[in-house]
């Protein structure tokens, strides 16, 4: 019995630190505006080849709100 409660924790411990991992990887990746590959992706494994621009794409216009008009009393 006390042999499943340390495997259960080893493997909660694990999936806890690879959740904490991503959430860091992908606030960075915010934060430089490009794509990091993750430790295990590759390029040509993610069809990623010769003319591909790794320059962060530009961000889309907001439309602008229209002003709200005051009620005439």
């Amino acid at each position: 019995m006390e042999v499943l409660s340390i495997i259960f924790g080893v493997v909660v411990l694990t999936a806890m630190g690879v959740l904490c991992y991503m959430g860091v990887h992908i606030a960075q990746e915010k934060r430089e505006g490009k794509w990091i590959p993750l430790p295990w992706e590759k390029e040509k494994k993610m069809g990623y080849g010769k003319g591909y621009s790794k320059k962060p794409m530009k961000k889309a216009k907001k439309a602008k709100k229209p002003a709200m008009k005051k009620k005439k009393k």
